[in-house]
């Protein structure tokens, strides 16, 4: 599906493309997610393409539900600022995104940002989760969790409940983070 221009997520509405696992997703705009909307973009498969979805421009998002963005390219931004989904999760996962991600205010069960490829800076700030970890992880919070990614600029992270982590994502492999330029707050230490 190919949709020319901006694709607008009304507040509370949803899109969830990568339920069906079959679909593929262009938009030669901007993704712009309202106050409670849900996205979902991309598909969960292991290591995937990165071209299940590809947006042209940006996703902005402005106190949303949830993202969920898996195996996709975003050759702008992404950016989400505040918003809350009580019970559900936060994944940016397996993403190349050519600009800047930034993650701030949001809360909810778990959020990370995992294995993306990223061309400008990661910020991650005052987000917020529940969730508690498995195996030898359990009954500590395990959310924020920021591991494997691969950052051209800086990686920025401060003020999140738990602090940033690599949390038990390191059971599934999952390692530090690589970053072209410096490692700030509470991700300082999850660089090599």
């Amino acid at each position: 599906m190919t949709i020319n221009g901006n694709l607008t997520i009304a507040n509370g509405a949803v899109l969830n493309d990568h339920a069906s696992g079959l679909a593929t997703v262009h938009v030669s705009g901007n993704v712009l997610v309202g106050k409670g909307a849900v996205l979902g973009l991309g598909n969960y498969n292991p290591a995937p393409p990165h071209n299940s979805a590809v947006v042209d421009g940006s996703i902005l998002a402005n106190q949303p539900m949830t993202l969920y963005l898996g195996g996709m390219t975003v050759h702008g931004h992404v950016v989400s600022i505040g918003g809350e989904g009580p019970g559900r999760n936060f994944p940016i996962k397996d993403d190349t995104i050519g600009g800047n991600l930034i993650i701030h205010g949001w809360s909810g069960l778990w959020m990370g940002v995992i294995r993306d490829t990223v061309g400008g800076t990661v910020i991650v700030s005052k987000n917020a989760g529940t969730q508690t970890g498995e195996g030898p992880f359990e009954g500590i919070l395990d959310s924020t969790e920021v591991v494997s990614n691969t950052i051209a600029g800086n990686l920025i992270c401060f003020g999140n409940t738990p602090a940033a982590q690599i949390g038990d994502a390191v059971l599934e492999g999952g390692g530090e983070n690589t970053v072209g330029g410096h490692a700030i707050g509470e991700c300082k230490e999850l660089t090599t």
